[in-house]
């Protein structure tokens, strides 16, 4: 019994491995397709090899399934046996061993390989010796000729000073030293620096203080002046005291004279401030008291108040206030601003604006009055709808009384309109 089981089992198998046999592998064996999406373009070494790999019988995708079956078994770790694990060791120790002596081969043939290369460089390195050797000599053949033509002649050392010459120098810079002095004590005099002992020169700490004090005031008092007067913004010029004062006094006088008589048109800064029409400084411009710009009756009222004022004058005076108007009128406006004088037009104006103040008038009562009515119409139509929503109480759907339309539905919004008229429409007669 046994022997024929183990026939037919063998039997079995041989027909298995004939069916193996038939497949080919790439129908048996999955692809490898872990790196299907990390797919790069190949180099041409690994088309080669690729064409070469086809070549092969034991990697082409024409091998069996029987065949790989075969490769794999060759491959694979045998099967331990229990009991035969020290003679495992053994074959390990003996694998080990024989490793070691492939690689102490290996290190051997690498050693004899770098002794080669040193050779060769110790070759190299005598090579460089010699035509750095010849290099030098013809640099310096080289050197030497050009040091021969082009000889520069040294910098001569510094002539050392003698002691007269030394004394004398020293005298000089003792002038120099005393006249710095003497300079800077007479203008410490002259602004009567404390410590000094010139007339009128602080002595003591409180004098010093009382000194600036007094400087500080009269700094405030100059700015307000400044402020009152319009000239805020004006740069301050110190005059240095010279020998020849004379002279550039009375240039600075022309100056200044044919800078007057010379009159420029409106400059006006980001900060408000305008330069003067002489350009001497800057001005503001204040606040005026009296009638405002666009206020049109008081500027009427002023007009009429100047007429009046001219009939109750002499001819003479009449004659000056026209020429100081004129004059006026004239620097206002080159500095820009506009001057409202014309009775006609000024009573046109008027006139505008009035109508316009009754139009918007007339305009605020109707809304009052509409908004008014409004109110009315909602809280009564509100008492219309408790008093209908009582009476339906009880009553059957068909029989209630409909309420009043709320006022949203009485607006514009809510009501349909008619088409625009420009579509085209026919006439009726």
């Amino acid at each position: 019994m046994v022997n024929s089981l183990e026939e037919r089992l063998k039997a079995h198998a041989n027909a298995f491995d004939g069916l193996l046999s038939l497949i080919p592998a790439k129908y048996y064996y999955d692809d490898d397709t872990s790196n299907q999406w990390k797919q790069k373009r190949k180099s041409k070494e690994e088309r080669k090899q690729n064409k070469r790999k086809k070549l092969d019988p034991n990697q082409s995708n024409e091998v069996t399934a029987e065949e790989v079956l075969r490769n794999r078994e060759k491959e694979a770790v045998p099967v331990t046996i229990p009991g035969t694990k020290v003679v495992r060791k053994e074959e390990k120790k003996d694998t080990k061993m024989d490793k070691k002596d492939i690689k102490m081969d290996k290190k051997d043939i690498k050693m004899d390989k770098k002794d080669i290369k040193m050779d060769k460089k110790d070759i190299k390195m005598d090579k460089k010796d010699i035509k750095m050797d010849t290099k030098i000599d013809k640099k310096d053949s080289k050197k030497d000729s050009k040091k021969e033509l082009n000889e520069e002649p040294k910098k001569e050392p510094k002539k050392e000073l003698s002691e007269e010459e030394k004394k004398e120098k020293e005298k000089h810079l003792a002038e120099l030293r005393s006249k710095l002095s003497a300079k800077i004590s007479s203008m410490r005099a002259r602004r009567k620096a404390p410590g000094t002992n010139v007339p009128g020169a602080a002595t003591s700490r409180q004098q010093i203080l009382d000194e600036r004090r007094r400087k500080w005031q009269l700094k405030n008092m100059k700015k307000e002046e400044e402020k009152k007067t319009g000239k805020e913004g004006v740069p301050e010029v110190i005059e240095a005291e010279e020998e020849d004062g004379d002279e550039d006094s009375s240039s600075d006088e022309e100056a200044e004279s044919s800078a007057s008589s010379v009159f420029y048109g409106n400059i006006e800064f980001g900060d408000g401030e305008k330069v003067r029409t002489d350009l001497s400084g800057t001005r503001r411009t204040k606040v005026k008291k009296g009638t405002a710009h666009k206020d049109l009756k008081g500027n009427l009222n002023k007009i009429w108040r100047e007429k009046e004022k001219m009939n109750n004058v002499g001819a003479e005076k009449r004659e000056a206030l026209e020429k100081k108007k004129q004059w006026s009128h004239a620097m206002a406006s080159v500095e820009g601003i506009k001057i409202k004088d014309d009775e006609q037009l000024l009573k046109k104006a008027l006139k505008r604006k009035e109508a316009v103040k009754r139009k918007t008038k007339r305009q605020w009562g109707e809304r009052v009055r509409g908004v008014r009515e409004m109110k009315h119409a909602k809280e009564d139509r509100r008492q219309e709808n408790i008093r209908i929503r009582k009476e339906n109480k009880g009553k059957s759907s068909k029989d209630q009384v409909k309420q009043l339309p709320s006022h949203k539905k009485l607006s514009r919004a809510y009501v349909k309109r008619a088409r625009a008229g420009f579509e085209g429409r026919l006439k009726r007669k």
